[in-house]
Formats: structure tokens, sequence, C-alpha cells
């Protein structure tokens, strides 16, 4: 009985992993074939003639937003100025501009940000000349932040401040708006050192946000976790840990609570610096870790510098130096694949700290001319970033002729990718159905053999009784005979006592 116990309690565990994989491969392809419907349905649009025109180029707009933007930087550049070439025939100003804005945002992924505010000054054109705010003030901002991802902060202030106006002259309508530029101003003045100005700017927008009623939860709740990360910041500045743990924790609960988790590697080396200020090396180590663990999984090689120096000074802290100048080395080699060279610094000064303190000076004198070198570059870079904006402009003069004489061969190629993206679809999708129809063909022959095991094993349980009750009566006449035996014994052993006492009796008459 307890053999089949274990046999039941194994069959259910069987049947119910076998249940668990089909609901999950059921939501999986599920959800890609609505993703897919979902593409399909915007392309259809698109192609549609009898569809109106605004329709059809919000449908395009759609697409390259939702999933060409992220997915391939190139298609959604060359969708977009087959978009904005629609858009010119048609003489529809706005979608002229919206595509501009597409095309400076696919450069400005694949870093090409002097490209990126070329489209962008003339998307910000548009906006001005039909005088739509949303096009202007998206221009001026996205200008704004190449700008300032070029370290060029002044004109960055410059631009984020007319932004600011416009969004201003309906700030109810447009309070997403107001607070991300707020937070975009704050980071210029956290990057230039101000940091009591940036806090300023930070509390600005949180409290915006906070009392918005016109964004989605999501985007609310994602914007409120960039500025709790930079809230975090500077209470780590002024040496105020208690304050930033709670922004960093807030932050990374709305990060996943969203699946936003390319942002996710950010909180946690917050959360772990707080834990180094504490002296929780322990805990300190386990989030600088996690956030490596991310910042590789999702291929950053600027946030796995980050965490490779963080690494660094944390064992350095430990005085564990083998480890320290382990991720020192690392954080140095894998910062010559970026082109930026706030990277390169970090990693050169965290290896300069640990070979100081190792008082080895020799090192740390090469280590420091490495870095009086790269802060040299420094005036050459921004030099070349100007010499590189005047080049783009003219490639961008030049360009736009051959771009819309490619247009239409670059469409019918994403068109091509596309179809050949819906047929390996539907191929993954056929595929995956043939694996749900073969899992739940187990099921059921998994249920059909568990039942029929089951009935096997009452009817065995049943014999067994049978044969338990038979070898009662077996022993309990075996005790019955066993018995009677025993009293025959005693009866003829009782009769030969006798016979001999009579005997005995009989020879001694005969004596006297």
């Amino acid at each position: 009985m307890y053999s089949a116990l274990i046999f039941n309690v194994k069959k259910m565990r069987t049947f119910l992993y076998l249940l668990f994989l089909f609901i999950i491969q059921l939501f999986v392809v599920s959800n890609s074939l609505a993703q897919m419907k979902g593409i399909d349905s915007l392309w259809s649009v698109w192609n549609d003639s009898s569809k109106p025109d605004t329709q059809r180029l919000e449908s395009m707009k759609s697409l390259n937003r939702n999933y060409y933007l992220v997915v391939n930087a190139d298609s959604a550049y060359t969708l977009a100025q087959q978009m904005y070439d629609f858009a010119e025939r048609k003489n529809i100003k706005k979608y002229q501009g919206a595509a501009l804005k597409i095309q400076g945002e696919a450069r400005a992924y694949q870093s090409r940000l002097d490209e990126a505010i070329i489209y962008f000054e003339e998307a910000l054109k548009i906006g001005k000349l039909i005088n739509d705010k949303t096009i202007t003030s998206g221009a001026l901002n996205s200008i704004g932040m190449m700008n300032s991802w070029q370290g060029n902060y002044l004109k960055a202030i410059e631009y984020f401040t007319q932004s600011l106006q416009i969004n201003m002259t309906d700030s109810t309508r447009y309070s997403s708006n107001i607070a991300k530029i707020n937070l975009n101003i704050g980071e210029i003045f956290y990057d230039l050192g101000n940091f009591s100005k940036a806090k300023i700017y930070y509390e600005k927008a949180e409290t915006i946000l906070l009392n918005s009623e016109n964004d989605s939860a999501g985007t609310k709740d994602l914007t409120l976790a960039g500025i709790w990360s930079s809230l975090g910041n500077v209470a780590l500045i002024e040496e105020k840990p208690d304050k930033a743990l709670p922004y960093f924790t807030k932050g990374k609960d709305a990060t996943i609570k969203w699946n936003n988790l390319s942002d996710l590697s950010g909180f946690y080396t917050g959360i772990g610096d707080v834990h180094r200020t504490n002296h929780n090396y322990i805990e300190t180590l386990i989030n600088y870790k996690e956030s490596l663990r991310l910042d590789e999984e999702f291929g950053d090689k600027y946030g796995m510098v980050r965490s490779l120096v963080n690494l660094s000074a944390l064992y350095s802290d430990m005085q564990d130096y083998v480890y320290a100048k382990k991720y020192g080395r690392m954080a140095i080699k894998l910062s010559k694949d970026i082109k930026s060279i706030a990277p390169k610094i970090a990693a050169t000064e965290v290896m300069i700290e640990v070979y100081r303190i190792e008082k080895n000076f020799k090192s740390a004198l090469l280590m420091q001319e490495s870095l009086i070198q790269l802060k040299d570059s420094i005036a050459g870079e921004n030099m070349k970033n100007e010499i590189n904006g005047l080049v783009a402009k003219y490639d961008y003069n030049r360009k736009a002729y051959e771009d819309s004489l490619n247009s239409v061969r670059q469409t019918e190629i994403v068109e091509m990718r596309h179809q050949q993206e819906v047929s390996e679809q539907k191929t993954y999708s056929l595929i995956a159905y043939s694996g749900i129809g073969a899992l739940m063909l187990l099921i059921i022959l998994g249920g059909i053999g568990y039942r029929q095991k089951k009935k096997s094993n009452l009817l065995l349980a049943e014999k067994n009784i049978v044969i338990e009750e038979s070898l009662k009566d077996k022993e309990v006449l075996i005790k019955e005979i066993h018995h009677r035996v025993k009293n025959n014994m005693q009866m003829v052993s009782g009769l030969l006592q006798l016979n001999q006492r009579i005997q005995r009796i009989s020879g001694l008459r005969k004596l006297y």
C-alpha cells in the first residue's frame, strides 16, 4: 500500500509539471501571436490606399515607435523616410515632423548624435512652421538631450528651457513633459557637480508627476523611478544613506513592476552604494554582482564598466587587493571598447587607488600618466565633435536626395524582412502548437495510465485482503488442530500412566 501511495504522488507531480509547461507554452504563443497580429494590422492599414492618409501615417508612426525603433533602428529610419515622403506628397506637415523626429531617434540609438541633431533641427523647423507645440517642444527637448550627452551643457540648458516654456503654456496637459525636462536639467547640474541645484529640479519633477492625472500608471511610475534614482544619488553625495535607500528601493520596485529590466541595474548599484557607505560589505557585494549580471545580460558595456569599477573599489575597501586588481583590469580592458572617455577615466582612477594602497608606486605612476592622457584627449574630442557636426550637415544634404530615391527600394526590403518574420513566426507557432498537441497527448496518456494503474492497484489491494483473510482462517485452523493434538497426547499419556499403575498393582498381588 505504501509503494502504491508513492507511485500516486510521483504521478501527480508529473501531471502538474506537464500542465505547468502547457500553460507557459500557451501563454508565450498567445503573446507572440498577439504582437504579430498587432504589427500585421498596422501594416495592413499602411498598405491600404483606401484608408484616410492621416490614418495610414498614424499606423506607420505606431509601427516605428512601438516596434522597429526598439528592434531595428535601421529599419525604423528607412520606414520613417517613406513616411516623410508620403506626408510630403500629401502636404501633411505634422507627420513630416514626426517622421524626422523618428529618424533622429534612430540615429541617437546608434550613437550617431551629430546626425540625430540635424534631424531634430529639421523637425523643429516644421513644428515652428505649423505652430505644433508637441513637435516643437519634443524636438527642442531631444536636441537638448543630444547636447547634454556630448557635454555641451550650456546649449542643452538653452534648449531645455525653450521646451519648458512651451510646455508651461498648458501645464496640466503637458505635465509629464515638464517633469522630464526638469529631470534632464537636474542631470546637467548633477554632472557639473552642483548637487543642491540638481536636487531642486529632481524634487520639482517628482512633485509634478505625483500630482499628475494625465499619464498612464506605467509611464508615471517609470519616470518617477528615474527621478528617485537621481534623488538617491544626491542623498548619497550628501552623506545621507538612510534617505537614499528608500529612493533606490522604490525605483527598483517600480522598475520590476513594469518589467523595465534594462534600467534595473542602476538601482542595484545605488542600493549597493548605500550598504557600502554603511560598511555592510556582504550586502554591497550581492547588489554589485547583481548589477553586473544585469549589465552583462543586456550587453550594456558602459554599465558593465561601472559595475566592475564598483567591485574593484569594494574589494579594495575589504583589503582584498587580488580581486580589486582583477576587476579593475577587467574594467580597463572593457572600457577600450567604449567610445566615451568617462568610463576609461573611472577604471584608471580605481586602479591608481589600488596600486597606491598597495604601495606599488611604479604601477600607480604608469596609470597616472594614462589618466593625464585621457583627460587631455577630452579637449580634442570636443573639437572632433564640432568637426563631425559640420561633416554631418554636409552629409545630410547629400543623403537627403539619395534617401528619397532609395526609400521605395529600402521599404521593399523592410517589408520583405517583415514578411520573413511573419513566416518564421507562423512556423514557430506551428511548432509551438505541435508541441502543445504533443504535450496534451502526453497528459492524456499519462491520465489514462494513471487510471489503469490506480485500477490495478485497487484489484491488487482486494486480492491482498482476500489472501490475508484466508491466511487468518488457516492460522485459526492450525491453532485448533494443535490444541486438539495436544489434548489427545495428554489423554494417551494419561492412559499409559494408568496402565503402568495397573501392572504395578498386579505384580504386588502376586508377591503377596
